[in-house]
């Protein structure tokens, strides 16, 4: 599993004159600053606030063995997760670099893919009211997404630079480590439940949702590139 960041530097010039694109040594350059402040800067651990939400799911989407636990058991389920922590396990790294001037036109476009292998997601305290039971556990989640970031630089009207954070979709793998007698006889529908209700999706846990993560690294590449 691999987690690819897309920053993307669009730099615009007064006149197409004065567009030049860093050659591939300078723009590697400072592109490697950038992250090595990044991750100086990055902690190795996030503490997560605890949520409570109600989860939904669509009976639609399981298979016979599955539909039976979604008639018996319903829709909505009041769930809890406390103890919460989002640990780095790899650390970035550059993956490629590139830059063009439009024809005609009065910027340089900067594209850096940054590669991480995974992040986790740990949730020591889980309580669930799945149906007429209360289950409890811990959850683990790894997972990858691939986040865009695009820096734009206005000379010499004003100087003014803008970066920005454009999320993209998140796969995600997880497992439910049941504490309680409910929690291990009902597992596997419990777990194909917390898989049908797009869990990292209603709690919010990808890296853009986190504001420290994401300010850490468009601050990074600004001072880089602005």
């Amino acid at each position: 599993m691999q987690l690819i960041w897309e920053v993307v530097i669009v730099t615009f010039w007064a006149a197409c004159a004065g567009c030049t694109c860093l050659n591939k040594t300078q723009l590697d350059q400072r592109v490697d600053a950038a992250l090595s402040e990044a991750m100086k800067n990055l902690k190795s651990q996030y503490d997560l606030t605890d949520k409570s939400e109600d989860f939904f799911t669509e009976c639609g989407h399981f298979n016979i063995y599955e539909m039976f636990w979604c008639q018996v058991l319903p829709y909505r389920v009041s769930f809890e997760l406390t103890g919460g922590t989002l640990q780095q396990v790899d650390p970035l790294r550059r993956d490629s670099t590139r830059c063009y001037t439009p024809v005609n036109g009065s910027w340089d476009c900067i594209y850096v893919d940054l590669a991480q292998q995974r992040w986790t997601v740990n949730f020591e305290g889980v309580k669930a009211q799945f149906g007429y039971f209360n289950i409890e556990g811990q959850v683990t989640v790894a997972f990858n997404s691939q986040i865009s970031l695009y820096t734009t630089l206005e000379r010499p009207s004003d100087s003014t630079c803008h970066t920005g954070f454009l999320p993209a979709t998140s796969n995600y793998e997880f497992e439910f480590t049941p504490t309680n007698f409910m929690g291990h006889l009902l597992y596997y529908p419990f777990r194909r439940f917390l898989y049908q209700s797009d869990f990292l999706y209603t709690y919010g846990l990808l890296t853009e949702d986190l504001p420290e993560v994401k300010s850490t690294i468009i601050n990074s590449f600004y001072e880089a590139f602005c």
